[in-house]
């Protein structure tokens, strides 16, 4: 109880008067305690348990050095006497014996002694207060800490007193407290006879299940208190069987008992277990050990893939099988060769049963033991490549229409088989299985052909990369090859990296057989597809191939019909792979510069197809490496200044290669280079009013201040010039948000005031290919995207609200677009940010006429918004309101097409987010306008219209 409860008002002063007495020393303490001794030795209870309390209201009151040391131990042990009759209904009895245990400074072993008995001995601390346990739990706690001797003496009598002050404890801060005691204690000492009766006391509470309350001020994490009943189980090697035997029976529940994630996290604390105990007290349980994990990989109710569960049960699994290694030599061997065969008979049904939906589940799991120990591979390794080729033949799969949706799951698992196979060393049973396997899989017919030649490309990479297999299987890796340049090339990244991967690593071994099977189909298709560029391009990475094949891509490359976009990419490729070669400027990078420049002039009347270019060469040189860059961008740099100053290009043919060099020309650091090129388009703008000129403008000079050059001639022109200085403003002060730690509020407030539809759009323009900072690689602050929302948002609304200029508003709606294209950059939800533009949307809407482009705007931002927020984010008022304003769009019989289908977009979001129809006070008007939108003349419209009202219609009540 708190001091201030113990007492009434007039009770406390009389109190504190005599407290102020003894320390003005008009009262001497020891006359105080011969004055109260009559009433705190009373017969009477009551009246001894009120002069217990009065007397500990005054030592608490007094300062903590007041009392001599013999003071405090007297009173100490006194005090501690009375709690067999007045521990509680004296309240602050508790307080003061805690208060007078830490006063004290050194304790003489027979004082110690009695004061721990007095606490403990016979004192039921359970039936105490919260606040009180706690209390005794650190007297306790200090004693094994400073005084262990106490604890050592006691021996198994220590049982009855940790049992009589922890058992049953059920707070979480005083269970902390037990676990520290309790393993400090038994990592020590043992108890005798009490053993398995101390592990009980703990082994209750195993698995923890505690979530904190919302209203915890500072809530207790469950993790520690997780930790803290695990290090009890593990405190003393006598705990060995109870801890092994206690995992078991967990892991052996129900889910309804344990759940799924529960024993997920079990099967993690015996990985410690076994760390710790070792296989002493697991040999007996092995077996029941191997069932378990069993029924948890495959439960029939949780046939998903799931990660987790596959890497936590293999974990385990493998730390098993590394703890039976650590017997004495054959016993080790025998058990591992037996648990091993268990885990086999284990999983065999699962896999080649495969209608049951566990195969690559199994086939995962069993990784991790495989790669445990040479005994395990032996014995397991040759059983799962039997497997994988009875699943690709389909020779265990009943239902023929399900063979597909098996292969897609576990043909990938068979180059990472053949790969661990290779690990372990045991490429004998690798080569043995592969004429096997690759007969079945020439046979599929009833899987994806993109997957089929991903995977064979895996095959023959990793059996050519190992000598004795290429060597041994010749006629089986050729097949491979035959097989993956013949299947039709549909164009991913995964399938690209494994087709190259596979012939780079051929070329380095037999250059002419590959080169022999694809050099007639090459040099006879003119326009080549990615199929052809990716093939061409692996070549390359060998010497032969460089001076071979080399030209012929560039030559087809060039080529007008050819999949140009492709090209580029595996330009990348190829210097990547060839970046340490010598004069590999001289060989690779001047030919394909040439190149670029042929495609260039052959595209310059094509501006698409430039910008498609311009944005893929971009990409390509941001990811080169560094000291190939410079090379690069010399070539992009040279050819725009002769774009520029050339008199035989058209506006819109240099515009066309404006947008072709500019992504990679801004990504140089070195600023005369741009202030150069922002003089010469300035002169090329002077003569030439495009607004695409102008945009380019703007991006160099945003460019030359992000690169440190702010302090030339020809920006201070730009910004002089009138048809320019509003938006180069905005340009400054964006480089300014992005760069500058002390974020420009004022500078910002006055741009939003003077509400200048280009100035706000310029603000914040992150995202086009010419201003997005990532792909420039332009200087930035840390966190950058967070950084800017965070500070922008707050002063956005302010001055939103603070406005009753309609103008003012519109202009500051159409900023919203942008704020949330860069929320998205932003890798964790800023919803609480986000969300305090709702109401500012939603008053836009209502001010914009339905038929106008920016209502259209307003409506996808607000589903945009909409869609970045979970279910608990938005109150079912604001839910409602939002849905009220779709609904007019839908009723609403002059609203355009592309505001109907965002509005349903809208619904379809808010539908997603109601928890039940009954409380959506709205649900039968959101239903009516619904079905409104069904009746429209747009078939993706009456589509749309269809799913959302079925969304909404089977909503929970």
């Amino acid at each position: 109880m708190d001091i201030e409860n113990a007492f009434s008002k007039e009770e406390q002063e009389k109190l504190m008067k005599t407290v102020q007495q003894i320390l003005d020393k008009t009262l001497v303490f020891s006359d105080y305690c011969q004055n109260i001794r009559d009433k705190v030795t009373s017969k009477e209870r009551v009246n001894r348990s009120a002069g217990l309390n009065q007397l500990s209201f005054v030592i608490l009151n007094l300062p903590k050095d007041f009392l001599d040391h013999e003071e405090a131990m007297y009173l100490l042990k006194f005090l501690s006497a009375r709690f067999d009759d007045c521990g509680h209904s004296a309240e602050l009895l508790v307080r003061v014996v805690h208060h007078l245990y830490f006063t004290v400074q050194r304790f003489e072993k027979a004082d110690i002694f009695e004061v721990f008995h007095n606490i403990f001995a016979e004192n039921g601390v359970q039936a105490y207060a919260q606040a009180d346990r706690a209390l005794f739990l650190e007297i306790m706690d200090h004693t094994v800490d400073h005084y262990f001797y106490v604890i050592e003496e006691l021996g198994v009598q220590y049982y009855n007193i940790f049992s009589n002050t922890a058992g049953g404890e059920r707070d979480p801060r005083c269970l902390m407290k037990v676990f520290s005691i309790f393993s400090k204690v038994m990592r020590q000492m043992d108890v005798g006879p009490f053993m398995e009766d101390m592990f009980d006391l703990i082994a209750c509470y195993y698995p923890i299940e505690y979530q904190p309350r919302e209203t915890d001020k500072n809530p207790l994490s469950p993790e520690a208190l997780s930790a803290g009943c695990e290090a009890c189980l593990i405190a003393n090697r006598g705990f060995s069987l109870y801890t092994y035997q206690l995992i078991l029976d967990k892991l052996m529940e129900d889910d309804e008992n344990v759940g799924h994630e529960t024993k997920l996290k079990i099967c993690k604390f015996l990985i410690s277990v076994m760390t710790k105990f070792g296989p002493g007290s697991l040999l007996a349980l092995t077996d029941e050990f191997l069932a378990a994990f069993r029924m948890i990989s495959f439960n029939p109710r949780r046939k998903s893939f799931e990660k987790e569960t596959v890497d936590t049960v293999g974990s385990t699994m493998k730390a098993l099988i590394n703890c039976l290694n650590q017997l004495d030599s054959p016993r080790s061997e025998e058990e591992i060769e037996r648990a091993t065969h268990q885990m086999i008979e284990n999983s065999e049904p699962f896999v080649l049963q495969a209608e049951m939906g566990l195969a690559a589940k199994a086939l995962k799991t069993f990784e991790f033991v495989v790669l445990a120990h040479e005994i395990a591979a032996e014995l397991a390794l040759p059983k799962v490549l039997y497997w994988l080729r009875a699943l690709i033949a389909g020779i265990t799969i009943k239902n023929i229409e399900n063979k597909k949706e098996i292969l897609e799951e576990t043909l990938p698992l068979t180059p990472e088989w053949l790969e661990i196979g290779i690990k372990t060393g045991k490429g004998n049973h690798v080569q043995e299985a592969v004429p096997g396997l690759i007969g079945a899989l020439k046979n599929i017919e009833d899987v994806d052909s993109q997957l089929l030649q991903q995977v064979l490309a895996e095959i023959g990479r990793i059996l050519v990369g190992n000598e004795d297999l290429r060597a041994n299987l010749k006629k089986e890796i050729e097949d491979v090859l035959d097989k993956v340049l013949a299947v039709e090339y549909h164009d991913s990244e995964k399938l690209r990296t494994a087709i190259a991967s596979f012939l780079e690593e051929y070329v380095q071994h037999d250059f002419e057989t590959v080169w022999n099977k694809v050099e007639k189909d090459l040099k006879a298709v003119d326009y080549w597809s990615a199929k052809e560029f990716l093939f061409c391009g692996a070549l390359v990475s060998s010497e032969v191939g460089l001076e071979r094949c080399y030209p012929l891509f560039l030559e087809r490359m060039t080529n007008k019909d050819s999949d140009v976009k492709l090209s580029i990419i595996e330009f990348g490729v190829i210097l990547e792979k060839n970046k340490e070669r010598d004069l590999v400027d001289e060989r690779l990078i001047s030919p394909f510069c040439k190149a670029l420049g042929q495609l260039l002039d052959q595209f310059k009347d094509d501006r698409q197809r430039l910008v498609d270019l311009g944005e893929r060469l971009q990409d390509l040189v941001l990811k080169v490496d560094k000291r190939l860059k410079p090379n690069l961008l010399n070539w992009f740099q040279s050819t725009i200044f002769e774009v520029l100053k050339s008199s035989e290009l058209s506006a819109k043919q240099t515009i066309g290669a404006l947008e072709f060099l500019l992504p990679v020309v801004l990504q140089t650091t070195d600023a005369s280079t741009l202030t150069n090129l922002l003089q010469n388009l300035y002169e090329y703008h002077k003569n030439h009013t495009d607004e695409n000129i102008s945009n380019y403008l703007l991006a160099v000079l945003f460019a030359v201040h992000n690169r440190g050059a702010a302090d030339h001639e020809v920006v201070r022109s730009i910004v002089n010039d009138d048809s320019l200085s509003a938006e180069a403003e905005a340009v400054i002060l964006r480089n300014e948000v992005l760069t500058k730690r002390i974020f420009p509020v004022e500078k910002v407030r006055k741009m939003l005031n003077g509400a200048d539809p280009k100035q706000l759009y310029q603000v914040l323009n992150f995202d086009s290919t010419l201003t997005d900072p990532v792909k420039n690689n332009f200087s930035k602050t840390f966190i950058w995207t967070q950084r800017i929302l965070t500070q922008f948002i707050p002063i956005f609304v302010e001055e939103y609200k603070g406005s009753e200029d309609k103008g003012k508003m519109n202009a500051m709606a159409k900023m919203i677009p942008s704020i949330l294209q860069l929320s998205q950059r932003v890798s964790i939800p800023m919803t609480h940010e986000l969300m305090i533009l709702f109401p500012l949307l939603i008053a836009s809407i209502n001010e914009t006429e339905v038929t106008s482009s920016e209502f259209s705007l307003l409506i996808k931002s607000i589903v945009n918004l909409l869609k970045l927020t979970n279910k608990q984010d938005l109150a079912i008022d604001r839910l409602s309101e939002v849905a009220y304003e779709f609904e007019k769009v839908l009723v609403d019989p002059n609203s355009p097409s592309s505001a109907v289908f965002s509005a349903l977009e809208g619904l379809e979001a808010v539908g997603k987010r109601v928890q039940s129809a009954s409380r959506f006070f709205r649900w039968d008007q959101t239903i009516i306008s619904i079905r409104k939108a069904t009746q429209s003349k747009k078939r993706i419209i009456r589509q749309k219209a269809a799913y959302v009202s079925n969304l909404w219609e089977v909503m929970p009540v």
